[in-house]
């Protein structure tokens, strides 16, 4: 299944390159020249010489993690190791904790976190999980997952390695219990205009929601996938067998990409003309569900097997 994971990850360095061209370079501004990763900044501030210090230090949170995983891909390709390949993907959450770090950082250093908040609103409306999940879905997903298991179970080949179906079903239930996190998670709203914000912040929810969703997707395909060529390769064709699983990972590639553009349309709709502000939410809990879900990924994928 190299050729296949090869074939995913050039796709979605393509994606990255131009995501980033187009958007992730300048993210910063999302808000307008007045803003600083949504704090406000006097004028002129962009040009001085703290605000070219911060857009390095910005810069250089996007580029390490994408550095880092040029150099092991580099490494994979001069010893010829392409069976580690899908180690790769875990370039994914370093660049969102270098990012998350980033912005805290950030924050502290402008003071903004030590402010105290005037008056706030506290979103007290119910959220239902069955809002957030598409139980259809949810079926597919069990149905691929079982089907995979049960096909290498039973009529696995010699060449069958069981880190690559260990790690993709962890990976689709740890991405079911942090989607069912953010659904549930909520945020200190300002007083003012606490209607605007608070759809903005549900319009974020499920963009979140939306993406777990077409991860879950990838990760269940591939799966499949890789069930599909080592099970059935005495009764189907091995050719038929590969790009049929091919075909359906890119598609469900393609589709968690729209998903995600999508997504940061609706959300830029959402915030056209609302200032930011610092709605503050407990990440503690957060934390240590992304914590001990990282962990166990990080066992599966460097564990000596």
């Amino acid at each position: 299944m190299n050729w296949l994971f090869l074939a995913l990850y050039s796709l979605t360095v393509v994606f990255r390159l131009w995501y980033f061209r187009r958007r992730g370079w300048r993210a910063p501004l999302r808000n307008g020249e007045r803003y600083f990763l949504e704090v406000e900044v006097p004028e002129g501030w962009h040009s001085s010489a703290e605000g070219r210090t911060w857009w390095r230090r910005y810069h250089a949170s996007i580029l390490a993690p994408h550095a880092l995983e040029a150099i092991a891909f580099l490494a994979i390709a001069v010893w010829g190791r392409w069976s580690q390949l899908p180690l790769l993907s875990f370039v994914a959450p370093v660049f969102v904790a270098c990012h998350t770090g980033m912005v805290i950082w950030w924050r502290r250093a402008s003071g903004i976190d030590r402010q105290r908040p005037g008056r706030v609103a506290v979103d007290l409306s119910e959220r239902r999980l069955r809002d957030y999940f598409s139980w259809p879905l949810e079926a597919l997903l069990l149905l691929l997952a079982a089907g995979s298991w049960l096909a290498l179970a039973g009529w696995g080949d010699e060449a069958t390695r069981w880190r690559m179906p260990v790690t993709f079903t962890y990976t689709v239930a740890g991405l079911t219990v942090l989607k069912a996190a953010v659904a549930r998670q909520g945020w200190t709203l300002p007083a003012e205009r606490t209607g605007e914000y608070q759809r903005v912040q549900e319009v974020r929810r499920r963009q979140a929601a939306a993406v777990f969703d077409g991860m879950r997707v990838m990760l269940a395909a591939g799966l499949a996938g890789y069930g599909a060529v080592h099970s059935l390769g005495d009764l189907v064709p091995t050719g038929v067998v590969r790009w049929t699983a091919l075909a359906a990972s890119v598609a469900a590639w393609v589709w968690m990409m729209a998903i995600f553009v999508r997504g940061e349309q609706r959300m830029d709709r959402a915030g056209a003309g609302l200032p930011p502000a610092a709605m503050a939410v407990d990440w503690r809990r957060g934390w240590w569900s992304f914590g001990t879900f990282m962990a166990g990924l990080a066992a599966l994928l460097f564990w000596p097997w």
